[in-house]
């Protein structure tokens, strides 16, 4: 038909559908070309299966049990949960009497307390609360005297 391109990708099939075509398959005999061929186009459906899993719109969990804590100064710890082309999240853990040294920052930056108290350069911020410091604008020392969980999250530089 005139405007309408026909398409040369095949749709994925149903997994239950591709294990019956398989066990079917082997009781068949098939010369070496055919099977490659077969083999081929059901490794190539499951590859754009895969690829569209993975696409921006899955969902990304990270359990309390997965990730690496590192120490990034003396009673401050880091979480890195998601760093992508656009993004970056990450937990903080600083432990009572701890402090991070004044920093800019390069793109905006949305911080969560999610436990305990911190004073960022002079504003108090308690559990549940939210403070963005906005692209550009340097923070002074960011201190804890009973100890914080934040969550923090910036665009990518």
């Amino acid at each position: 038909m005139a405007g309408h391109s026909k398409s040369t990708e095949r749709p994925v099939i149903d997994a239950d559908i591709e294990e019956a075509i398989l066990i079917n398959l082997s009781l068949m005999p098939l010369n070496d070309a055919t099977r490659s061929a077969l083999l081929e186009r059901t490794l190539a459906a499951t590859r754009r299966k895969d690829s569209h899993s993975k696409d921006s719109h899955s969902f990304v969990t990270v359990l309390q049990k997965d990730g690496e804590w590192r120490e990034i100064v003396s009673g401050v710890f880091q979480k890195r949960l998601l760093e992508n082309e656009k993004m970056h999240a990450t937990l903080y853990r600083m432990l009572p009497g701890s402090s991070f040294p004044a920093h800019e920052h390069p793109t905006d930056e949305e911080c969560v307390c999610l436990e305990g108290e911190v004073d960022l350069g002079g504003i108090a911020l308690r559990a549940g609360e939210f403070h963005l410091a906005p692209q550009g604008v340097r923070h002074g020392q960011i201190r804890t005297e009973e100890g914080c969980l934040l969550y923090v999250r910036c665009a990518a530089s």
